[in-house]
């Protein structure tokens, strides 16, 4: 068993941010990762905010270079990542008036108009129906007379850097008014229980009047009415009439019906069962049909039931034969049916132990261990540790001191037929602690500033950090950024420290960092973050160059020595998600590097 080593937090302060709809002044800042515990934001006008998602209004147009720093830390250390960005805020514009308008009929109502205009944001609105009459509503409804209207909206805007102002017109008809039209039309169906029983139902529901006549001489005024029948063929109409202020109209519609001779019922006593699962003696019994009026059950031991769907327990084991018979009649007559099967009552067994377990390690403490059965249904657990301690719980912890270590597990468990016991075990190591390693080499890359730097130590697990820049100035940050107010070449160095109750350990590493004007971006990588599939686009180097990709321990997961300008796909399949560091270095020494997040779905 291998105990891993808890390791410190990761941090990434990288963020998103988007403008308000109705104010694009004002940004809405959001960090990718949100379970950090601090957020410290400087905005690139003076101002800053600890908010874990700000708003921020910019009162002047013009381009800001915005940074977020997160900090998080555990018992193990602590971490804290930089991330800028570029937020552009253009001057405002005067606004733009569009008075276009739609419309609709009440459907109740044709000569009852709703207008409502296509943009509604507007500071005024206008309306002239054409008929003499307006609105100043944002979506009046009008009632117009018969006849042709010529319905125009003018719509005025404004803001600090000017007003505008819009008309739309439209031409709109109102007809003349009409009669109603009438439709007798209708369905019908059978009661589910007594098939003489109908139900009629008109297509159409909004007429004034309906009369049914069911062929039978019965009639009703109901709008959709049962009848009852009894058996032969019937011509059944429906009369509908319906008026309004233009006029009256009526229609007729008829159907055949047939009501057919009763049958007597047919009986099925057919069932099913099962074993209750905590009582393999007590079998629930269920009909296949279950609308019959009678039911008798005849367990095969002498027991007898006439519920509709019993359950029964067997005293002994052995095979019965059950049998249900079901009754069931109506006006024409009576059936009945039986249906039998064989249940058979299997005699109980001794109980079958197993004591096989399996364990896993506290992430923050790999001394402490927990234990837990692969079967956890026994009485008894007993566990022997291997240090002269134990434990009857289910599923214990236990700390150990560095060794190794023979654990136990015995379980017994027992019925009315008999009990078992098993023991299984298996060796455990805990390792020795030993004193901590050193390694203080780092990448770092440029994002759109040339003279702005973010430098990331290959390891992130080590006590303190000493960053020297090479301009006279230090930072004790994990990955800090650091900006250069001269152009030139700097020797930045990286001085780690880590100790535990074993040692201490120390380690520096240096590299050049060139500062100029012009900040030529000879390497990019697509997509970023990537899933599996990265391109690489390199430009304007001196080849062949070596490419590498490591993680944040230093691994490399990917090599090249023979890379040349142009695109180069690779796959980093078989990495596990994160942030990974890519070099480049062409045959004239020049070296580009950055990062790349793996995300895999």
């Amino acid at each position: 068993m291998t105990i891993v080593a808890p390791h410190i937090p990761l941090c990434n302060a990288e963020f998103t941010y988007h403008h308000s709809a109705h104010n694009a002044d004002s940004i809405s800042f959001i960090p990718v990762h949100t379970n950090y515990l601090h957020y410290s934001w400087s905005f690139g006008d003076g101002s800053n905010s600890t908010n874990h998602d700000p708003w921020h209004y910019y009162t002047s147009p013009g381009t800001y270079y915005v940074c977020l720093t997160v900090t998080d830390s555990n018992a193990t250390g602590t971490c804290t990542d930089t991330w800028c960005d570029s937020v552009t805020i253009v001057p405002p514009h005067a606004p733009l008036c569009n008075a276009e308008f739609h419309y609709y009929h009440l459907t109740p109502n044709p000569d009852s108009l709703h207008f409502y205009p296509v943009v509604a944001t507007a500071l005024h609105y206008s309306w002239s129906f054409g008929d003499g009459t307006g609105s100043t509503d944002l979506y009046p409804w009008h009632n117009f007379a018969p006849g042709s209207y010529y319905v125009c909206l003018t719509v005025t805007d404004s803001n600090a850097t000017g007003t505008c102002t819009n008309t739309w017109c439209d031409s709109i008809i109102i007809g003349p008014h009409a009669g109603p039209l009438c439709n007798a039309e209708f369905t019908y169906h059978h009661s589910t229980h007594n098939a003489d029983s109908v139900g009629f139902l008109p297509v159409h529901t909004n007429y004034l009047h309906y009369y049914w006549s069911f062929g039978d001489g019965s009639h009703s005024t109901n709008v959709d009415p049962w009848h009852y029948y009894a058996p032969g063929s019937y011509y059944v109409c429906l009369t509908v009439t319906d008026s309004n202020a233009h006029g009256t109209c009526t229609d007729t519609w008829c159907d055949s019906i047939t009501i057919g001779p009763h049958a007597v019922p047919l009986c099925n006593a057919e069932f099913i069962y099962h074993h209750s699962t905590h009582n393999a003696d007590s079998i629930s019994f269920i009909p296949v049909h279950t609308n019959y009026l009678h039911y008798s059950w005849s367990f095969g031991d002498g027991s007898h039931s006439t519920n509709h769907d019993p359950w029964h327990y067997y005293t002994s084991p052995g095979t019965y034969y059950v049998c249900l018979t079901v009754t069931d009649s109506n006006a024409t007559g009576t059936c009945s049916d039986t249906w039998c099967d064989s249940v058979t009552i299997v005699a109980p067994h001794t109980p079958v132990c197993n004591a096989e377990f399996h364990y896993y390690h506290l992430t923050h403490n790999p001394d402490s261990l927990h234990f837990y059965p692969v079967v956890a249904t026994a009485l008894h657990y007993s566990w022997s540790f291997g240090d002269g301690t134990g434990s009857t719980d289910l599923y214990p912890w236990h700390n150990f001191a560095p060794g190794s270590y023979y654990v136990c597990l015995t379980v017994t468990d027992s019925n009315a037929t008999g009990t078992c016991t098993n023991t299984w075990c298996d060796s455990i190591v805990i390792s020795t602690p030993h004193a901590p390693f050193c390694n203080a080499e780092f990448t770092f890359y440029s994002v759109t500033n040339p003279v702005s730097y973010h430098f990331i130590p290959a390891v992130n697990n080590s006590q303190t950090y000493l960053w020297d820049f090479g301009d006279g100035i230090q930072s004790t940050n994990h990955d800090p950024w650091h900006t250069y107010a001269n152009l030139g070449n700097y020797i930045v160095c990286l001085t780690v420290t880590d100790s535990n109750s074993l040692g201490t350990c120390t380690d520096t590493w240096c590299d050049t960092v060139s500062v100029s004007h012009h900040f030529v971006n000879n390497v990019n990588l697509f997509a970023n973050p990537a899933s599996n599939i990265i391109t690489v686009n390199i430009q304007n180097i001196i080849p062949p160059a070596v490419l590498m990709i490591s993680d944040l321990q230093g691994k490399e997961v990917y090599w090249n020595n023979e890379a040349v300008n142009g695109p180069l796909v690779l796959s980093l399949n078989g990495n596990t998600s994160g942030i990974y560091f890519y070099t480049l270095i062409d045959a004239d020494s020049n070296k580009y590097s950055g990062k790349v997040i793996m995300i895999h779905n």
